[in-house]
């Protein structure tokens, strides 16, 4: 996950995030607001995502 300075929402639980959110380093789009709720969301994620050889 790479770090970003936009906040919001992370996609998994909807918290909003107090401080940076962390996107995902594959499509740039999807925010999370810890690693586990990164690897809870990557079976609806890696559908979507644009990382080649990785879904």
């Amino acid at each position: 996950i790479a770090r970003d300075a936009r906040r919001g929402n992370c996609m998994t639980c909807g918290k909003d995030a107090q401080s940076d959110l962390k996107v995902c380093s594959g499509c740039k789009v999807a925010k999370y607001c810890s690693k586990q709720c990164q690897k809870e969301d990557w079976k609806n994620h890696k559908k979507e995502c644009t990382i080649t050889g990785r879904n």
